[in-house]
């Protein structure tokens, strides 16, 4: 019998669960309609094709990460929301690693407002995380920048079936990364007043 009640929500959680078991690159409309036990055509009822769908997928990838974040997050400030930020953002692509790849993928889209605004509440999360830490605007840019290439960086590599061959446990590895990584935010605001006074001396400006 063909699923009843289907709606967009579902197919799009259904392809998630697909993708996990399946890759990222291995959906197709035909795997997900079989999944669903209905026909492909039924589908479009619910999604333009394979570019919405690939959207939407993002947007649930977006949606999860954030939710999860703020859980981990909620009571808590500065370097200590940021280290609750980065385990659940790494637990969040542990467990769920292909739908992560929909996640870190969404420049490669086509431009979509929804998706801009999602990206962008993920950010504008970290960022202000990091400027409660006591750090300008200016830099707070840069160790956003830096602390999420950090955090992916790690994943990836974790991924790929590094960090497998030695002695040390790689969930002491991220912790060590973590901490020392938050520990910038400390010498920036520490080295302020030197930085300034040599650019003062150096006559610079920018």
């Amino acid at each position: 019998m063909p699923r009843q009640g289907l709606t967009q929500r579902i197919v799009v959680e259904k392809a998630a669960q697909l993708i996990e078991e399946t890759g990222y690159g291995q959906l197709t409309i035909q795997a997900l309609a079989a999944r669903l036990n209905v026909k492909p055509s039924s589908l479009y009822k619910h999604i333009d094709g394979m570019e919405q769908l690939t959207v939407l997928l993002s947007l649930l990838s977006l949606e999860r990460i954030k939710t999860a974040c703020r859980q981990q997050t909620a009571g808590f400030f500065g370097k200590d929301a940021l280290s609750r930020t980065a385990f659940a953002y790494r637990d969040f692509a542990l467990c769920s690693p292909q739908l992560y790849k929909a996640m870190i993928r969404v420049p490669q889209l086509e431009p979509n407002p929804q998706l801009h605004t999602s990206m962008h509440e993920l950010w504008q999360m970290i960022f202000e995380q990091v400027l409660e830490s006591g750090i300008s605007e200016e830099e707070a840019v840069h160790f956003t920048r830096m602390y999420r290439s950090q955090l992916h960086g790690f994943i990836a590599l974790e991924e790929a079936g590094y960090f497998t061959n030695s002695d040390q446990d790689r969930e002491e590895s991220f912790r060590w990364m973590v901490s020392h990584l938050l520990l910038i935010l400390d010498q920036v605001r520490e080295n302020r007043p030197h930085i300034v006074s040599e650019r003062s001396k150096n006559g610079t400006s920018n």
